[in-house]
């Protein structure tokens, strides 16, 4: 198989192939050790995030046992990266706290209404 192009990179995306978005990354990352110097590809930085493509490339680096239970469906990237301890578990409150303002004011009463019979004394 041909190394991906930047449009094949889309399609995988589209296609939500992500072990060909790690081989994409794979391909035009610089390897570790490399500079503007070391040859004259262009190439990008290793760059740190949460994107699919940088979670499943670091796993296949540092975690292959884990990269090949989401390559068989048995892991999400995300749950292999919290296994792997590169991420951490979404706090509940935190999570909370983010989606609340994304609720209507009815969810949000709901939720008073629930929060108030748990506090309010009996």
């Amino acid at each position: 198989m041909s190394d991906p192009t930047p449009l094949q990179r889309e399609d995988a995306e589209e296609r939500g192939d992500p072990m060909l978005l790690m081989r994409w990354r794979q391909a035009v990352t610089a390897p570790v050790g490399t500079n503007q110097h070391s040859d004259n590809v262009t190439t990008l930085k290793p760059k740190h995030g949460t994107s699919l493509a940088y979670t499943l490339d670091r796993l296949s680096r540092e975690r292959p046992d884990l990269l090949a239970k989401v390559e068989t469906g048995k892991l999400s990237a995300n749950a292999a990266a919290i296994q792997a301890g590169f991420r951490k578990k979404p706090d509940p409150h935190e999570t909370v706290r983010k989606l609340l303002p994304e609720l209507t004011v009815k969810q949000r009463r709901t939720i008073w209404e629930i929060l108030s019979k748990e506090f309010s004394p009996q």
